[in-house]
């Protein structure tokens, strides 16, 4: 599984200034800790690309990303995992549920995501 192409692919989910500067540092492995950062404080996909999933079970989330054609193997990044692991789907997003530490499976490189905040209740798929 390629790495560089899901870290580089949630740029697509962003607005065209913000994707810039992620693309910049997507393409500097040494700099991956600052889009960890990013996803913590500072990424904000455009609304047309999010489908809320405050109030959504762990069990609903799931449902909803196979429905999206989200492949069984996935790619988790972010601030408090690993930095870029590849995981089953079921148990990516059982790891990064309800944590709220800037975390995301992305799917389908630049298509299909699932986003955990850092606020309570800040939880989207990201689906393009």
């Amino acid at each position: 599984m390629d790495d560089t192409a899901h870290i580089a692919g949630l740029a697509q989910f962003l607005d065209k200034k913000s994707a810039r500067r992620f693309g910049k540092l997507a393409a500097i492995p040494k700099r991956r800790h600052d889009i960890a950062d990013m996803l913590c404080h500072k990424f904000w996909p455009e609304s047309k690309y999010i489908i809320d999933c405050a109030k959504a079970t762990k069990d609903e989330i799931l449902l909803q990303l196979r429905q999206l054609k989200s492949p069984e193997n996935v790619f988790v990044f972010g601030a408090s995992c690993v930095p870029g692991m590849v995981m089953n789907l079921s148990d990516a997003v059982s790891e990064i549920y309800g944590y709220a530490a800037g975390q995301i499976v992305s799917c389908v490189p630049g298509k299909l995501a699932f986003f955990e905040g850092e606020d309570i209740g800040d939880r989207m798929i990201l689906c393009r």
